[in-house]
């Protein structure tokens, strides 16, 4: 992103370029932690199920 933004300030690319980046950069963070839910909750009660069998 530093770099990125580097090259905006040189004219390399312009500003809606370096938006788009963020926006797909702040979505990609959002979209994964809702998936990592739906990973490590059934894992939880996975780690769950076995203690209970132990």
């Amino acid at each position: 992103l530093s770099i990125l933004t580097d090259e905006v300030i040189d004219g390399k690319y312009s500003e809606a370029d370096f938006r788009g980046c963020v926006v797909g950069m702040v979505a990609s963070k959002i979209l994964g932690t809702a998936l990592s839910f739906l990973i490590f909750i059934p894992a939880a009660y996975a780690v769950v199920f076995v203690a209970r069998i132990i």
